[in-house]
């Protein structure tokens, strides 16, 4: 049985910091620690989606980074 073992990394208007967590769990996700990267951005006002979807766009479009956006801050 092949065992999946998703990060998750919530963010709220912190989209550089974001970055640097999600360039470490890709560390992970290359050594085969992990499998994918969920982020849920909490509503971001300063454009984390905008740049999370540019920057890693390549891991987005191969499902190893999934990201949910709510569509307000849930706190």
């Amino acid at each position: 049985m092949k065992h999946t073992t998703s990060i998750i990394t919530p963010t709220y208007n912190r989209a550089e910091k974001v970055c640097r967590s999600i360039d470490s769990s890709l560390l992970l996700v290359d050594a085969g620690v992990a499998n994918e990267i969920i982020v849920v951005d909490d509503a971001s006002t300063d454009g984390t989606s905008t740049l999370l979807a540019t920057r890693y766009f390549n891991e987005i479009s191969s499902s190893t980074i999934r990201i949910f956006k709510h569509k307000e801050n849930k706190g």
